[in-house]
């Protein structure tokens, strides 16, 4: 399980989920904190939607979760 809550800019996050990803082995999970509309605009929804595209799931405290193939 790889679970990031570090910096909310766009750059940053898809620098950290790019780096991080392939150290996960398939099936097991990806997951983050801040998935929310506040920061749409240059922030963690739009890194994490272009980098795994939409979450399996998103929870009441704005963390995602997708399953690596």
């Amino acid at each position: 399980l790889l679970y990031l809550d570090a910096d909310h800019h766009y750059t940053e996050v898809k620098q950290d989920l790019e780096a991080w990803i392939p150290k996960i082995k398939s099936g097991g999970w990806i997951a983050g904190h801040d998935y929310f509309a506040e920061l749409a605009e240059g922030g963690v929804i739009p890194a994490v939607n272009d980098v795994l595209g939409t979450p399996d799931r998103v929870f009441a405290d704005s963390s995602y979760l997708f399953r690596k193939p």
